[in-house]
């Protein structure tokens, strides 16, 4: 618990997402405690202040956590002035000691308020789960698709199932490839949830061009990092990635519930999940006016060591198995397969020609 020594400090703090909720004392508590006892008593009131832009759940928490101290505390004052009333031998009204029993009153106020579209300070949960699924779900599009095109799995359309002819390319160039388009991909991805944000839902959504910055940075991260899984692992890397981008996301988030309240193990992994990382710098974002202190400069510096790994893992894995000669297709058989595809062609035209 910190304490500070102005209203200023407080709403700062408050400002820069440091804290749930603050107790306000005024400046007269201790005078209109000890006048309780008197002829016209007044209960001090007591203000919590309140930051929805750390979510619904830890404003409430915070709120009832400050609210049920302050009640306390006082209660517990009010106790200690009463006991020592009477044993100085003073009697206490009635009315007087029905008083002490509820000395204070306790109001409500925004310390940091916010936008009337922002959702108590939800929108910035959902708008950091739709980036975050974008990057998955257009990580393993572009997996499928590229592969497709290069001839290394069939694309299919309804009846139609297509093969092209495979491509002499190795992992590395295929893996780089897919990266290329998952940055641009995200930058379009980012748009689209920022465009509809806007225009369609009518979010209150400052700094616009760094939300799309920042979106497609984060796109591409869980893109990339997802891509890197699926190169290293194949198949089971879908698997693997969904636990680790989707399945792990909302309770390491911190923001549908605050990690204080979830158990050591979510704490622990949300150090490094990016899901955190996206939550914390949207919000600072949306609801902290992109101030570095509120989270922002923490998610840049965890979505970059995020994407750094990827890129060393990913070009390190694919370049082993390009020097282990673990091909995807093996270039006699894709030699092969080539001689064939051009023989049966010769040969259908060959049928062609006879046939006319």
């Amino acid at each position: 618990m910190e304490t500070f020594t102005s209203l200023a400090e407080v709403k700062q703090a408050i400002g820069r997402n440091e804290l749930f909720a603050a107790v306000v004392l005024p400046q007269d508590y201790s005078t209109k405690m000890l006048g309780l006892l008197g002829t016209a008593p007044q209960k001090p009131t007591v203000t919590v202040l309140t930051n929805h832009g750390a979510g619904s759940m830890a404003s409430s928490i915070g709120e009832q956590i400050a609210e049920s101290a302050v009640r306390g505390a006082s209660s517990g004052a009010a106790t200690g002035i009463l006991q020592q009333s009477q044993k100085a031998g003073a009697s206490v009204p009635a009315a007087n000691q029905t008083l002490l029993r509820d000395p204070v009153s306790v109001t409500t106020q925004a310390g940091a308020p916010l936008g009337d579209r922002t959702g108590q300070g939800m929108t910035a949960f959902f708008y950091a789960l739709l980036l975050m699924m974008s990057g998955f779900l257009g990580a393993n599009l572009i997996h499928g698709t590229t592969d497709s095109a290069l001839g290394y799995s069939a694309n299919e359309l309804g009846p139609k199932r297509h093969l092209a002819l495979p491509q002499h390319i190795n992992r590395r160039q295929t893996l780089l490839a897919k990266y290329l388009i998952m940055v641009g991909a995200s930058a379009v991805m980012s748009a689209a949830i920022l465009a509809v944000s806007t225009f369609a839902l009518h979010l209150d959504l400052p700094h616009s061009l760094l939300l799309w910055v920042f979106g497609t940075a984060a796109a591409s991260a869980v893109g990339i990092g997802t891509l890197t899984v699926l190169a290293a692992l194949g198949g089971p890397g879908i698997v693997a990635a969904m636990i680790f981008f989707v399945a792990a996301a909302i309770p390491t988030s911190g923001g549908a519930i605050p990690l204080q309240a979830m158990p050591p193990f979510w704490q622990f992994l949300a150090q490094f999940e990016p899901q955190r990382a996206i939550s914390d710098g949207t919000r600072a974002i949306m609801y902290f006016d992109a101030q570095a202190a509120a989270g922002l400069d923490r998610a840049w510096i965890t979505l970059g060591a995020g994407l750094l790994a990827s890129l060393l893992i990913g070009f390190g894995v694919t370049w082993l198995y390009d020097r282990k000669g673990w091909h995807r297709i093996h270039p006699h058989t894709l030699t092969r397969l080539r001689q064939f595809l051009h023989q049966d062609h010769d040969a259908a035209r060959a049928t062609s020609t006879t046939t006319a």
